[in-house]
């Protein structure tokens, strides 16, 4: 083989120098430079070689290329032409053809040899993880990464093969006292605390205390499931988030230790409705969570929080980790404060987070700690010389439980299937307002990565990360492209329409939030489905209500009701809730034309009434008595327009502090529900002085068809209102 030309040598020599870590010899990841350079000297037959990498000679295992990344990128730099065509003669100049073999060889002959091997790592890839390197990526990255979202501080743990690879932290942990983020700093880590609940739930079912199968109202003494359904809710049903609840918003955090209170006490509070038989579809669910906790304390005759420190924190050593609230004495120097990006881009500091339902959701820990848990989980609830699960337990955490369409991703024994790009990833996301954390696992792998950010942008950010994480030291080729059928277009016309996530509240005023953001589903001239949730992606079919990203890993599905209508729509990766069609009234588009045609009729008559009594005052042309209505009728209707159209405005102004709902302070909600109930008992007035107007005859028949109409628009607003919970109330 002869030498590399003097200025391949050059090339190489300066991408290890500024290299941030080596990337894998692949075609699919070669940086686009390199090959830019490589077949700029080609003609046909040369392409033809970098396309059958087996026609070149083989180097030596030991020649790898390296290349510098950007850090948001990965090493994931894929060629222009994804299918490897680069189109090609077989006359040749030889000094071109010498420089395209030598290059192209130095390219591709080690992963031919490693693919021989039937390696799945290679020695690229195991540079990538020692220490030096994988500290490097992940400074490049965070570097920017927390200026880009922005967040004032992140925690992050990676473990492989049992050993802590990273434990730090990145940004601050206290702005305002420039205390910087360490392995040490607590983070609130959201409903990854659910991972302690569905642990101590296995526990009891490895000790023969509990059944998965059992109706928990056997297990529960102060709280009763009504038997809505023939079905029973069943502990396999809390696991896999489908009990058939309703969602429940309001007082799910506070502001102080007076929200705190006994678990049999909040769900006695808040009992969700079973609104659909359990088993059906997923519809995640916190307060089944906190049912399944209660059950923990019945069985086991302790509080939930005395159960998990003796049987998970003590065993694993995890001494940073607390589901108290407020963190103890002892770690509150530890503890991340928490952040709001203000207008200015500045960081605004934030109050404690109170979680009344601790088990949902309250659990503060370090990335140390963090770290310990993944590996026991990775190694089958051991760690060192500590069990917190049987092997056969721990393999029963892993296994799918629940699915909506073979093509999902599966809901597990309380983790979440959260796989992508080809990847086997278990582990769970958690949200409060102000931290957003990610716990993920790779078992095939023997890898875990966690990660926290202590501002309200963080919860972009894990997308971003794992993302970019996956790409660095798991790239998978792409799938195989799909063609849309142009001949499939009539027959794809059953999955277009509107669908709402199922995840919302049925029993108050929250309701009002399902209205919110509709998933709209269309079909391309090409005969391919499209989604306003993934924006340009295009969905073709492979198989019957199955369809896959063209050119990805996403999956979506459709499952008919019993009269054979599409009923259903899920995405691969999210399996907690499901998307069911919206028809008739309940379409939005019916709603929206329905309460604006009812805003327009109120706000004419609030301006169009007034306006012309005083023209008539000022020109002395009061109508005859017998063409105008009563009094009293006019005044009511006026007075209902104006208050319904008073209540919108409220009502918008009130929704748009979520914050304060979640939190439990609902006096602004009170005040603004009276002056609804207000408005929608004169528009009931309204609508029946309107009929005793035609059955007495009053006015002309033009004053009380304008009166009608007003009338008709209050009882439109007042069936809309009755049907999203904003009559009376409803808290």
């Amino acid at each position: 083989m002869p030498p590399s030309p003097r200025w391949l040598t050059i090339l190489y020599r300066f991408a290890r120098a500024v290299e941030i870590g080596p990337v894998f010899c692949d075609m699919n990841v070669s940086p686009r430079w390199l090959l830019a350079l490589t077949t700029s000297f080609a003609g046909p037959a040369e392409r033809k070689l970098v396309a059958q990498p087996s026609l070149l000679p083989q180097l030596p295992p030991h020649t790898v290329l390296h290349s510098f990344r950007h850090p948001l990128r990965g090493p994931n730099s894929r060629p222009q032409h994804r299918d490897g065509s680069m189109g090609l003669s077989t006359a040749a100049i030889p000094l071109r053809r010498l420089l395209l073999t030598c290059t192209t060889a130095a390219l591709v002959s080690p992963c031919a040899a490693l693919a021989q091997e039937s390696s799945l790592e290679t020695a690229a890839q195991a540079d990538l993880w020692e220490a030096t390197a994988l500290n490097a990526w992940l400074e490049g990255f965070m570097a920017s990464h927390l200026k880009e979202l922005p967040s004032a501080g992140a925690s992050v743990a990676i473990v492989k093969d049992g050993e802590v690879l990273v434990a730090r932290g990145f940004g601050l942990a206290n702005v305002e006292a420039d205390r910087a983020v360490d392995a040490g700093t607590l983070f609130r880590i959201g409903s990854v605390s659910k991972l302690f609940t569905w642990t101590a739930v296995m526990q009891l079912v490895e000790q023969g205390r509990l059944d998965l199968d059992t109706d928990i109202n056997e297990y529960m003494t102060d709280v009763e499931l009504p038997a809505t359904y023939d079905e029973p809710v069943t502990l396999s049903h809390l696991l896999t988030h489908t009990p058939g609840f309703e969602d429940h918003i309001i007082g799910l955090f506070g502001t102080d230790e007076e929200s705190l209170r006994p678990y049999a006490q909040i769900l006695q509070e808040e009992l969700p409705l079973r609104v659909r038989p359990p088993g059906e579809v997923a519809s995640y669910s916190n307060h089944g969570t906190g049912m399944a906790a209660y059950i923990v304390e019945e069985i086991t005759g302790m509080s939930f929080e005395a159960y998990i420190q003796a049987n998970i924190l003590d065993p694993l050593g995890m001494t940073e980790t607390t589901i108290a609230q407020p963190v103890p004495d002892e770690l509150a120097d530890q503890l991340s404060l928490g952040y709001s990006r203000a207008a200015n881009d500045e960081f605004e500091e934030e109050d404690f987070e109170y979680v009344p339902l601790a088990a949902v959701g309250a659990v503060s820990s370090s990335a140390t700690d963090m770290a310990t848990l993944m590996m026991a989980y990775l190694q089958n609830g051991q760690f060192g010389d500590a069990s917190i699960l049987s092997e056969e337990t721990a393999i029963q955490m892993r296994q799918p439980l629940f699915r909506h369409a073979q093509a999902m991703n599966p809901a597990l024994h309380g983790f979440m299937d959260m796989s992508q790009d080809g990847q086997w990833i278990i582990g769970h996301g958690g949200d409060t307002f102000w931290f957003h954390t990610l716990f993920a696992m790779l078992p095939e792998h023997d890898v875990g990565v966690f990660l926290s950010y202590n501002t309200d942008t963080g919860g972009a950010g894990r997308g971003r990360f794992i993302d970019t994480f996956l790409e660095r030291f798991f790239p998978v080729a792409d799938p195989e492209t799909l063609e849309p059928d142009v001949d499939a277009v009539e027959r794809l016309e059953k999955y277009a329409g509107t669908y709402r996530g199922n995840r919302f509240v049925h029993s108050d005023f929250t309701k009002v939030g399902a209205a919110l953001g509709p998933l709209t589903v269309s079909i391309t001239e090409e005969g391919a489905l499209t989604t306003s949730a993934t924006g340009s992606t295009e969905f073709v079919e492979s198989s019957e209500g199955t369809f896959r990203a063209s050119d990805d890993h996403d999956v979506i599905a459709f499952r008919e009701n019993a009269d054979g209508e599409v009923a259903w729509m899920f995405m691969g990766s999210f399996q907690i809730t499901a998307f069911e069609r919206l028809r008739g009234f309940q379409h939005p588009t019916v709603q929206a034309v329905l309460v604006g045609l009812s805003l327009v009729i109120f706000a004419l008559a609030v301006i169009f009434w007034p306006v012309t009594a005083v023209v008539r005052w000022r020109y002395s042309a009061t109508p005859a008595a017998e063409v105008r209505l009563p009094r009293f009728a006019r005044i009511t209707a006026w007075i209902a327009a104006a208050g319904f159209l008073l209540f919108v405005v409220g009502f918008a102004s009130m929704s748009s502090d979520f914050n304060e709902i979640a939190f439990g302070h609902l006096e602004s909600a009170k005040r603004v529900l009276a002056l609804g109930s207000v408005a929608a008992g004169l528009g009931a007035v309204t609508v029946a002085l309107a009929v005793w107007c035609w059955i007495k005859g009053f006015g002309s028949t033009s004053t009380r068809v304008v009166y009608s109409v007003v009338a008709s628009a209050c009882l439109i607003a007042i069936w809309h209102m009755a049907f999203w919970n904003l009559l009376g109330f409803q808290l």
